[in-house]
């Protein structure tokens, strides 16, 4: 019976020591840092490890983590849109941005018992190609959006299945821009609220869809609201409340499917 090399042993076990880490790490790390060689098991590590003006790429799968966005100019971006989940808990948002010039494009964001996205008194965020889903919090009050005193642009994303309001705009600044979403089988499509002159409003263009109330504008602004209101779409609505702008902007019923 020939015997075993304890060399070629060691040398082996060696190899899939280094290889089978190296296997496990690949697997483990699913976040990466746009021309970073590193990679982190969750997006708030490599948003944790990023600089100004990075790009933060999410490959596909589900993360059950609540993101603090704080690192200004950087993106978040699903490497596919919609393949990428982002599931928070309840005790906070499932994502607080909290710097300038933040970019998140790409995901399903779900799960938080509070709200999905809170972005407060920050400038030059685009939010776009998103699914904000509140299904499976039956029994709370769940916002998808809120913002307070921020400037940012949100686009072509699907919000749905808010048991409160999908899109809750409070005092935007700046340039606020609302374009190409779906807004999609909430209780209240959108509350708007805005008391300030100097905010530059467009939207444009976005589909309201089986929402028990479509929009409220509550303080309503110092202008007309065709002035910023086009081409927006609106099937089986409920209820509206323009309250001071009742009567002043015609809605046509117009099919969408």
């Amino acid at each position: 019976m020939s015997k075993s090399n304890p060399g070629v042993l060691i040398l082996t076990a060696i190899f899939f020591l280094c290889f089978g880490l190296q296997t496990i790490n690949a697997v483990e790390d699913k976040v990466s840092i746009e021309g970073k060689t590193m990679g982190f098991p969750t997006i708030q590590q490599a948003i944790d490890n990023a600089a100004e003006g990075d790009t933060v790429l999410v490959s596909p799968g589900e993360y059950n983590e609540n993101l603090i966005v704080n690192v200004k100019g950087v993106k978040i971006k699903s490497v596919e849109k919609h393949v990428a989940s982002i599931i928070g808990d309840e005790e906070s948002p499932t994502i607080t941005i909290t710097a300038d010039e933040v970019e998140l494009d790409g995901f399903i964001i779900k799960g938080s018992g509070e709200g999905l996205l809170l972005v407060e008194e920050k400038k030059n965020i685009v939010i776009s190609n998103n699914i904000f889903d509140g299904e499976g919090m039956e029994g709370r009050e769940v916002w998808g959006i809120n913002i307070h005193l921020a400037e940012l642009e949100i686009k072509n994303n699907l919000i749905t299945h808010l048991t409160g309001t999908g899109l809750l705009i409070m005092e935007p600044r700046g340039i606020f821009k609302l374009v190409e979403n779906e807004i999609f089988e909430n209780y209240l499509g959108m509350d708007f609220f805005l008391t300030e002159e100097g905010t530059e409003l467009d939207f444009s263009y976005n589909v309201f869809e089986d929402n028990y109330m479509h929009f409220s504008f509550n303080d309503p602004p110092l202008f007309d609201v065709d002035s910023f209101l086009r081409g927006n779409i609106f099937v089986d609505h409920y209820h509206l409340n323009f309250n001071e702008f009742k009567g002043k902007w015609e809605m046509v019923p117009c099919d969408h499917h």
